[in-house]
């Protein structure tokens, strides 16, 4: 057993949590949701984005500035940690795309040196912020499970499934893995993101009055970024007396929509909305998948507890409160655009 580990607690309860990532869209609730049930937090994060997101919070929680690329501040960020929550990633294909070389360095090459050194230190669990974008495309019409074959179309999702393989090599006789696959998240966050699909149609409902689909007819499923923090932390009080890997989907059965049907709850949220529709039909470049999402309920007794309808009408009061929706800090691709 490596050193220190056998001192700690095989249940999480309360426990010292490094979140990489820890100022980012989920990240920052997910920091605020540890903290209420007593989870001492550090968080690594290259704050990218502002620390705006977790201002307030830094007398109760530890900051580590750099990636997990830097060795020296992954080896401090990890010291007498229990869990690891990795979602320090660059997010999203179209911020991917933009640069793959370092999307391959933070996404994969920071992922493998981050699982390395959590197995040297003795950390008890480590949990994965995977997505269901690795299923990519699926052309049935049966809801896809956590064995069903992955199909990646863009290099977001194959980096993921490269990251998830690395995981289930990465043996260790004390630590346990989950990955986590989470649909498409929504609503509004401490940081704000306009690039997801259901947020950026509402936010070019509220900006133009018209938003335009392509693909109407591909399926993605939905949960709220609350609801995916929430589920990190159930994921953590498990608990964790032997080791392996589980893999989970996360999300919500009564939220897989088509573009389309997310179309027609975004001009309810914002009434007047003109919708155009661009039909090209399914093809392989698309993303398209309905999910199970009946295992992380049975195992884990997780359930989600927000709509998208209630989401969107938050996020719509934060635009009407910010006046405006082409701020930088709002988007990974636009972020990342005026670093180049």
């Amino acid at each position: 057993m490596a050193q220190g580990a056998e001192s700690r607690d095989a249940r999480l309860g309360s426990s010292r949590v490094l979140v990489t990532g820890g100022a980012g869209y989920m990240g920052s609730m997910l920091v605020r949701r540890l903290l209420a049930l007593g989870h001492e937090v550090a968080v690594l994060d290259s704050f990218l984005y502002g620390h705006q997101s977790l201002s307030g919070l830094s007398s109760e929680v530890t900051i580590f500035h750099g990636d997990v690329r830097g060795a020296s501040v992954t080896q401090r960020a990890l010291d007498g940690v229990d869990a690891v929550v990795h979602l320090g990633e660059i997010v999203g294909e179209p911020a991917c795309a933009f640069s793959p070389a370092l999307a391959r360095s933070v996404n994969l090459d920071g992922a493998r040196r981050l699982i390395d050194e959590a197995v040297k230190r003795g950390v008890r669990h480590f949990v994965y912020a995977s997505s269901c974008s690795v299923y990519g495309f699926d052309s049935g019409d049966s809801l896809l499970t956590e064995s069903s074959a992955c199909n990646p179309v863009g290099i977001y999702g194959q980096l993921k499934l490269e990251v998830e393989r690395y995981v289930k090599s990465a043996h260790s006789r004390d630590l346990r893995s989950t990955i986590l696959r989470f649909a498409t998240l929504h609503g509004p966050s401490h940081r704000p993101r306009l690039d997801i699909v259901a947020n950026v149609m509402t936010a070019r409902a509220f900006s133009t009055g018209a938003i335009t689909v392509s693909g109407p007819g591909s399926w993605r499923p939905h949960l709220s970024v609350g609801d995916a923090a929430r589920a990190v932390a159930i994921v953590l009080q498990r608990s964790v007396t032997d080791a392996g890997v589980d893999i989970f989907n996360v999300g919500d059965a009564e939220q897989n929509f088509t573009m389309e049907g997310l179309a027609h709850i975004v001009q309810e949220v914002v009434p007047g909305t003109r919708c155009t529709i661009e039909d090209g039909g399914k093809t392989e470049n698309q993303l398209s998948y309905r999910v199970d999402f009946r295992k992380i309920y049975s195992e884990l007794g997780f359930v989600p507890l927000d709509t998208i309808r209630r989401q969107l009408k938050l996020l719509l009061a934060f635009l009407e409160g910010e006046g405006r929706v082409d701020d930088p800090r709002f988007s990974n691709l636009r972020s990342a655009e005026l670093r180049a």
